[in-house]
């Protein structure tokens, strides 16, 4: 389990990872995640789901018109679109 601080450093890390660097970052990533382990490979999609589903929760008025599109897929991903049926859906981990 990560403390606070923890948290904020990695979030500040994957921050400065991402800015004005993204493709190279997720071709990095990317990369990485292929060659962990079977395990570790489920504790990072469980971790993206979970990410998915909160991205998906947030209030509207915390996004913008450049994020809005975004924060829809993930309402829509994780089956919380309005009570709709869940249309691409994301599995169990």
């Amino acid at each position: 389990m990560l403390t606070d601080n923890e948290t904020i450093e990695l979030a500040e890390l994957l921050r400065k990872a991402t800015n004005g660097n993204e493709r190279a970052f997720e071709d990095s990533l990317f990369a990485a995640i292929t060659t962990l382990h079977p395990t570790l490979q489920q504790a990072y999609w469980r971790v993206t789901k979970n990410v998915i589903n909160r991205y998906g929760d947030l209030a509207p008025s915390y996004f913008d018109a450049r994020n809005k599109a975004s924060r829809e897929w993930a309402r829509r991903v994780s089956g919380d679109d309005e009570g709709r049926p869940n249309f691409v859906g994301l599995p169990t981990i």
